[in-house]
């Protein structure tokens, strides 16, 4: 693997290739300030909805670091665009504020836009939508939960994929494998590809939760017939250029990179590195009072650990605990470091829970040079997820910030 760094103990978050050139050829196309604008969409469209508590929060300094951390200190794009945030309770006042020529912003930001080119994807709004749209409000991984998405703005959007009982592949979070006739009941992943290339924002990056084995395979296939059915609309971007393979199973991860060399990819695991001993607790415990301890979590965190655990096989150090679901295609992998070295070099980012990503724990894991994402947070924490934990990524039922 190439080496980030020189210094293999402080070495800069790795960062994937560009996978193609058609994004170049377009984004030569597109004036800068359209991109700007175009950026933006999603974050106007959730100003309106947003709540007064999270505007308290939007100090000036916890604004200017959130965006140094996309442009880089001492940057003029990071002090307007944080201008900007804190002026939105003054209902854009601002603009009586600022003094800024417009070609020096236009060129500031072409060097922020060029600088950020090294990343395959657009990650400066830093939320992905969990299962298409939240938790409780469409039906997960719909279509519906899909095109509401979308409207809303956003612009990453995570579903999970399961096989049918028909041998197709369905968006689903747990086993549909029992199900009679899925297709009346789940969204097919063609129907959700097409939904997407169809979509008149062709900035949107997939995500996809591969929970079973075998699925990765198959995936590629489906996005190159939808790659090759929308090749000839205006301005169409392959959804083969604009996606991650997210997995708790490193097996699937490893066969995703051997299959697309430059997909970008995202290890999801439980850390308990600071907790010793642990590790023999917890296999002593066994699985169901993990599932009690979970329901606590899920308390404070707004997540549902305890549902997802009682269909999950568990593992410690790749060593399995679980009572059920030995042999299930729903794995959890609880390290009492870090992941091992062949996870992180492979691999672009981890996921973990966000209650457990402490700041040391993300420094930890930058090091090494890898991105850390977290799930599980709720809108009224996603800035402090971000700014004051050092997330790169961050994964949530809520990311409209409110209804």
């Amino acid at each position: 693997m190439e080496k980030q760094n020189e210094n293999p103990s402080k070495k800069t978050p790795k960062q994937a290739e560009k996978p193609s050139e058609v994004n170049d050829s377009k984004t030569k196309r597109k004036n800068i300030v359209n991109i700007l604008a175009d950026e933006l969409t999603g974050v106007q469209k959730r100003i309106s909805r947003m709540p007064s508590a999270l505007k308290e929060m939007l100090s000036p300094g916890s604004v200017k670091a959130f965006f140094e951390k996309i442009f880089g200190k001492e940057n003029r794009i990071s002090s307007f665009l944080s201008l900007i945030a804190t002026s939105l309770a003054e209902k854009f006042e601002f603009l009586n504020k600022i003094k800024i020529s417009w070609s020096d912003f236009e060129n500031q930001l072409k060097i922020a836009a060029e600088k950020a080119a090294k990343l395959p994807f657009d990650l400066k709004e830093f939320i992905v939508s969990h299962r298409a749209l939240g938790y409780g409000r469409y039906r997960e991984n719909s279509k519906e939960a899909l095109i509401a998405a979308m409207k809303g703005g956003e612009k990453q959007i995570e579903i999970d994929l399961r096989w049918g009982i028909d041998g197709k592949i369905y968006l689903s979070h747990d086993p549909i494998d029992h199900i009679e006739n899925p297709k009346d009941c789940f969204t097919e992943l063609s129907q959700a590809l097409r939904i997407f290339a169809e979509d008149e924002n062709q900035n949107i990056v997939i995500f996809f939760d591969i929970k079973e084995l075998g699925i990765v395979e198959e995936l590629d296939p489906v996005i190159e017939e939808t790659d090759q059915k929308h090749k000839t609309r205006h301005e169409y971007i392959p959804i083969a250029d604009r996606h991650f393979v997210v997995g708790f199973n490193f097996q699937i991860l490893k066969t995703a990179r051997k299959l697309r060399k430059k997909r970008p990819l995202i290890f999801c695991y439980i850390p308990i590195y600071k907790l010793k001993g642990l590790g023999i607790f917890l296999k002593r415990l066994g699985q169901k009072k993990m599932m009690e301890i979970c329901k606590v979590i899920d308390k404070f965190s707004g997540g549902h650990l305890e549902k997802d655990l009682a269909k999950t096989c568990i593992t410690v150090n790749d060593e399995k605990i679980s009572e059920t679901n030995e042999n299930g295609n729903n794995l959890l992998g609880i390290f009492t470091k870090l992941p091992p070295d062949e996870v992180l070099e492979t691999v672009e980012y981890v996921c973990v829970p966000a209650i457990l990503a402490g700041p040391k724990l993300v420094k930890l894991i930058h090091e090494k040079g890898v991105n850390v994402a977290v799930w599980g947070v709720s809108e009224k924490h996603i800035q402090k997820a971000i700014v004051e934990t050092g997330a790169d990524l961050v994964i949530t039922d809520r990311p409209d910030i409110g209804d």
